[in-house]
């Protein structure tokens, strides 16, 4: 997975709330009602606190952080542990939004030795999960693995099954970036056995498209085509737009690499379109330079120039 994929990997993983906005202002007045309501200083308005400042870190930092602090106070007085960690944990969540990894790892960590004291095993978990992502983004891959081992090895003693797909799909991405495709493979299909076991949907669209990924990194466009096509089938039925522009830009470059122009630039028209749609500048960018270079392979120049010039100028934000 290169730079470029990873950084829009990062952001949708930060971007999700931009469409929720409405239902999460319901939710912070909703919190903001009982806080007022409940004026006793013990582990449930330690709860709401930390219920605010995750709903406040994707819209006002400062006040989740005033949040927290407020949460930190009440859970030392009161010594509840997993309040305390709770609060330190989404420090690494706001460091995280933030691209601070280190400090993120380093938050995370000093959760994870709280909740390790009560024996808090999904806490633990959830903190392994999280420095495995802050590693991965660090391109640290080695200590990304291990993360995210450790949170499955927490994990499946709680069951929770969704998690530990997640870890296992990264575990992918970090092979993946190694180089060690083999391991990648083990992973996406350990991943993709256990979504399909429980119906996560999503997540079967998006280990189709990784395993595709890895036979396009290959050169194995028959199959890298065969597991893309899945991917589109499973996002066309959730109606998982992002999904969808994804498999299509990916499609197009199997089509450009097979010199099938017309094709290509079908699946990059139909994946731009659905890019505009949602607004995603980088991605948008993405598509352009991918049918910049494909009009250059044609050697239609003027073409090719007018769209790599569009794209440089959406990354560098002229508009």
């Amino acid at each position: 997975m290169n730079f470029i994929n990873k950084s829009i990997l990062f952001l949708l993983c930060f971007f999700f709330f931009a469409g929720n906005m409405q239902s999460q202002n319901a939710k912070i007045d909703s919190l903001k009602n009982e806080l007022l309501i409940h004026k006793e200083n013990d582990t449930i308005k330690v709860k709401l606190l930390n219920n605010l400042a995750f709903s406040y870190q994707r819209i006002d930092i400062s006040k989740s952080i005033e949040y927290i602090e407020q949460s930190e106070a009440i859970s030392e007085a009161i010594d509840f542990k997993k309040g305390k960690g709770e609060s330190i944990y989404l420090r690494g969540i706001i460091a995280m939004s933030q691209s601070n990894f280190d400090k993120a790892i380093e938050y995370f960590g000093e959760a994870l030795l709280v909740y390790g004291k009560i024996d808090f095993k999904i806490g633990i978990s959830k903190c392994y999960a999280k420095m495995g992502l802050a590693s991965y983004y660090k391109s640290d891959y080695t200590n990304s693995i291990e993360y995210y081992k450790n949170s499955i090895r927490n994990i499946e003693k709680n069951s929770n099954t969704e998690s530990t797909a997640v870890s296992l799909k990264y575990i992918g991405h970090s092979y993946t970036d190694q180089g060690n495709f083999e391991e990648a493979l083990i992973y996406y299909n350990k991943a993709l056995d256990l979504n399909i076991k429980h119906n996560y949907k999503l997540e079967i669209s998006s280990c189709f498209n990784n395993i595709g990924n890895i036979y396009l990194d290959q050169n194995n466009y028959p199959a890298a085509l065969e597991y893309y096509n899945k991917s589109l089938e499973v996002s066309e039925k959730i109606k998982d737009t992002i999904g969808i522009s994804k498999v299509l830009n990916n499609i197009g470059i199997i089509y450009k690499d097979y010199e099938n122009y017309d094709k290509a630039i079908e699946n990059y028209e139909k994946s731009l379109e659905i890019q505009k749609k949602i607004g995603s500048k980088r991605n948008i960018a993405k598509v352009l330079n991918n049918l910049g270079n494909l009009y250059k392979n044609k050697k239609d120049y003027k073409t090719a120039l007018k769209f790599l010039e569009d794209a440089l100028k959406i990354s560098k934000g002229d508009f």
